[in-house]
């Protein structure tokens, strides 16, 4: 199982603006929903941020959702920049750009 996670910004107007992030448990196609979490931000300063899946599901919002969201590209995303990630670390060593 991999642990993923999506944020997506819900409305901006100016410095307020809200920011969802989704984090699931996601193995080969399955989706297990670990929380939504709703971040408001006011002068581009984090005000309050709140649990909404509670809510979500009880709008019958939280499936489309969560269904609209390619997972499976997330993932693979995710495992290139690990990769990347590992021979970036190998590479450090060694100044490829002097």
């Amino acid at each position: 199982m991999k642990q993923l996670s999506k944020t997506i910004q819900s409305f901006k107007n100016g410095g307020t603006y809200q920011d969802v992030q989704i984090d699931v448990e996601y193995d080969n196609g399955e989706v297990d929903v670990i929380d939504v979490k709703a971040f408001n931000f006011v002068n581009n300063k984090l005000t309050s941020c709140v649990s909404i899946q509670t809510f979500l599901e009880s709008q019958n919002m939280l499936d489309p959702l969560i269904d609209s969201i390619d997972w499976n590209e997330i993932a693979c995303e995710k495992e290139v920049e690990g990769i990347f990630g590992d021979i970036e670390k190998i590479l450090h060593p060694i100044n490829i750009y002097a």
